[in-house]
């Protein structure tokens, strides 16, 4: 038996890693078991954004858990980089959504800062197009204009992926990199997890394995109700600087790169590029910024979200096996500082922080398994 640690997470993506350093970062002893490059990470798909915009309108604990991290990740950051030594693009400058009609302007609007709504430093406001237009050349004559938020902000997700675990290596945390849990069982005083011929001893358990919680979820008493959403992404060849934020469907990287996306397709397990989703990614890029049409595109890929029917996420300790944890959440870039500074530290102490009790499990106790999506 190898161990024992006070946690073991399973799952070595952004959630598993942010969990994984800020319990270490808390005290605890730590082991992180990952999985294989050919397992469906979400980590490896995403535009890297920093996002507080929209994000809660319906659901304030949703929008106050996010914003709690919003605040944290300065910090959160600053550590991660100094535990590294690794610069992953941290920015958080503001946000752009662009729309193209007045009419799809005051929709936007009237959803994200309705009349009478507080005015803080999360406060969302709409900019002309000519006001863009002094800031971002090459803006395309349909755009109308953009909401900002001046608390959204970006990162290079492969570079943060990578700090995280550089960060784990120098925290001593033991990670089991391509390998899978093979099996989980409670041991009266904490868990066991087979890792091939190896037996991990830990008092606390936290599943953060994407879609893999599911199936891993129900040996422990837990059901998550979890389905993945397929989404497709663009990067052009390098062009000069034209957009100097962050964008929901396009985001120029800092060495010169152009990120398109993304598509919201519940096909399954399918993770193939098809034409007609990249066609449409780029119809409504080329409708943002004409110019782009010149550029010539280096690479198309996808990837599986892991999603929720409403679209939160899921913090659950399981009722049968207490001490056994599962986390999972399509906003890993939003939420890393908060996993890693609030959530991490709970689960070490033994329980979850009060900020998630309205993302228990429960909340989808009639939904039925469908990977198609949430309707079933």
């Amino acid at each position: 038996m190898t161990g024992g640690f006070d946690l073991v997470v399973i799952g070595g993506g952004i959630i598993g890693c942010a969990a994984a350093w800020g319990a270490a970062s808390a005290g605890g002893r730590v082991a992180v078991v990952d999985g294989g490059d050919a397992d469906d990470r979400a980590s490896n798909g995403n535009f890297g954004l920093l996002w507080t915009q929209g994000k809660g309108v319906d659901a304030p604990p949703y929008a106050a858990w996010t914003r709690r991290s919003a605040h944290l990740w300065p910090e959160f950051a600053a550590a991660l980089a100094e535990a590294s030594g690794i610069d992953f693009g941290f920015e958080q400058k503001g946000g752009l959504h662009f729309v193209l009609s007045a009419d799809e302007a005051a929709r936007r609007m009237a959803a994200l800062a309705p009349p009478g709504s507080a005015r803080d430093d999360f406060a969302v406001e709409f900019l002309p197009a000519a006001d863009l237009g002094r800031d971002i050349p090459g803006l395309g004559p349909e755009v109308f204009g953009a909401t900002f938020c001046p608390r959204d902000g970006a990162v290079n997700p492969l570079r943060l992926l990578q700090a995280l675990r550089g960060a784990l290596a120098r925290a001593n945390v033991a990670v089991f990199q391509g390998r899978r849990a093979d099996g989980i069982r409670a041991t009266g005083g904490g868990f066991a997890v087979s890792v091939g011929e190896r037996q991990l001893s830990g008092a606390r358990l936290l599943l953060a394995a994407g879609l893999a919680n599911r199936e891993l979820g129900r040996g422990l008493g837990l059901e998550l109700a979890l389905f993945p959403q397929r989404g497709q992404l663009l990067v052009t060849e390098r062009t000069p600087p034209f957009l100097p934020w962050p964008g929901t469907a396009v985001r120029q990287m800092p060495e010169g790169t152009v990120l398109l996306g993304s598509t919201q397709e519940n096909v399954g397990f399918d993770k193939s590029v098809g034409v007609a989703g990249l066609a449409g990614i780029a119809q409504r890029a080329l409708r943002l910024f004409p110019h782009l049409g010149g550029l010539a595109l280096v690479r198309s890929w996808a990837c599986l979200r892991v999603m929720t029917p409403d679209g939160l996420p899921i913090y659950e300790e399981s009722p049968r096996f207490p001490g056994a944890f599962a986390a999972a959440a399509h906003s890993g870039i939003t939420l890393a500082a908060v996993h890693a500074r609030v959530l991490a530290p709970a689960i070490l102490a033994g329980g979850l922080p009060a900020d998630v009790a309205s993302f228990a499990a429960g909340r989808f106790a009639d939904w039925q398994p469908h990977d198609g999506g949430p309707e079933h």
